[in-house]
């Protein structure tokens, strides 16, 4: 496979995926966060003010916490969206490096050896997801 193909085929499709996913993570990861914040906010001022189904609209706000921070900590949005962020920005940088024939790019090779980076970068990236559901479903 020749280089521009490579990095057309392997190594752009990979940035896109992973940029994408981390930006996935983050929306979710914020979207809870701020759910959790308003609505935790919003029961102390509803409990100080008396109107007939208060007590009904504190008990599900109070569960709606607790179900958006079970689900947020269940599903790790924050740590996805850095681990995706991070391998995102990894191709990126080794990327550049490559096409600017810096560091370990500048010598013989360098399109060999650029690609068993990357796919060390995306394997080892593989190795995280297995792991990370591995713990989830053991409930660690």
């Amino acid at each position: 496979m020749e280089r521009e193909e490579y990095i057309k085929s392997r190594v752009d499709l990979d940035y896109c995926f992973y940029d994408s996913r981390a930006k996935q993570y983050r929306t979710a990861h914020l979207t809870f966060r701020i759910l959790v914040v308003m609505i935790s906010a919003s029961i102390s001022v509803i409990a100080n003010v008396e109107f007939g189904i208060k007590n009904v609209l504190l008990s599900i706000l109070s569960s709606s916490v607790i179900i958006l921070v079970g689900i947020s900590e269940l599903m790790k949005f924050r740590e996805q969206w850095m681990e995706y962020r991070t391998t995102a920005e990894t191709i990126k940088s080794e990327k550049m490096l490559f096409l600017t024939n810096t560091g370990p790019y500048s010598q013989e090779g360098k399109f060999n050896y650029y690609v068993e980076n990357h796919e060390a970068i995306v394997k080892s990236e593989h190795i995280n997801w297995k792991n990370f559901f591995i713990k989830k479903d053991h409930g660690q």
